[in-house]
């Protein structure tokens, strides 16, 4: 008898996150991780994750169909990368009828440090040039210290200059504005890159402790997309009007 035999029947989690430029893939089951993969290749994320999925349930030797369930980073982050995600969990739920759950990134970066930090730790994640996404988090529970927000590097600094105790931070928004934020935020403890990405097994950990249903899972957007918020000079370049340009973006 294998270890997969050994396992409880139909307790099989599939993960799935594409919030930054690292896609993820995790299989497990409550006893262990069963399958991780994942791969930095953001702009061909259609290209290499579905076959990443279907080469992972086989190499765990089950079908989409004993999932008891799929868990997907629904945001904030990554456009593209999201509609990614989310698409192909749709896709499995359509044919499987596998139930689905959203998982929020942020709180995901934040869980091991959280663990070791003495004072407040605050995820910055890149949005786009001097925008990040931020939330700030308390130990050893996570437990958040508000709702996630898309500021201006300026907003985020002068936010955190004003918290009474000392700050650590990490996050893909830290190391592309490192200089500016080491300038502005002296006190602050900044954490290296190895903390810039979610473990399988904190992926999977999550994931066992969600609840799941046949709903479909929303994306979390915390601000417009650049094709939204350029929607005027898209359209003029394509010689429709904006109303218009708005209606083939929403298709």
């Amino acid at each position: 008898m294998t270890y997969i035999d050994s396992c409880t029947q139909n307790n099989y989690y599939l993960v799935l996150n594409g919030a930054e430029d690292r896609l993820q893939l995790v299989i497990g089951s409550e006893q262990d991780v069963l399958y991780a993969w994942e791969m930095r290749a953001m702009k061909q994320g259609m290209r290499y994750l579905p076959p990443a999925v279907d080469q992972g349930l086989k190499a765990s030797g089950i079908a989409a169909g004993d999932l008891s369930g799929i868990a997907c980073v629904r945001g904030p982050g990554n456009f593209t990368g999201l509609r990614i995600v989310l698409s192909i969990a749709s896709g499995l739920n359509k044919g499987s009828r596998v139930p689905l759950a959203g998982m929020d990134y942020l709180p995901l970066l934040a869980k091991s440090p959280c663990r070791q930090a003495a004072g407040e730790v605050w995820v910055l994640t890149h949005a786009r040039h001097e925008l990040v996404y931020v939330q700030g988090f308390a130990g050893p529970e996570t437990t958040s210290l508000g709702s996630p927000l898309a500021l201006s590097l300026q907003d985020v600094t002068e936010m955190l200059a004003k918290r009474d105790t000392g700050v650590v931070l990490l996050g893909s928004g830290v190391r592309r504005n490192l200089q500016y934020l080491e300038q502005n935020l002296p006190e602050a403890k900044i954490l290296g890159p190895l903390w810039n990405r979610v473990e399988a097994e904190t992926l999977l950990r999550e994931a066992l402790n969600l609840r799941y249903s046949q709903e479909s899972v929303q994306p979390l957007y915390l601000r417009k997309s650049d094709a939204e918020e350029n929607i005027a000079k898209i359209a003029a370049k394509r010689g429709i009007t904006p109303d218009e340009a708005t209606k083939l973006l929403q298709h």
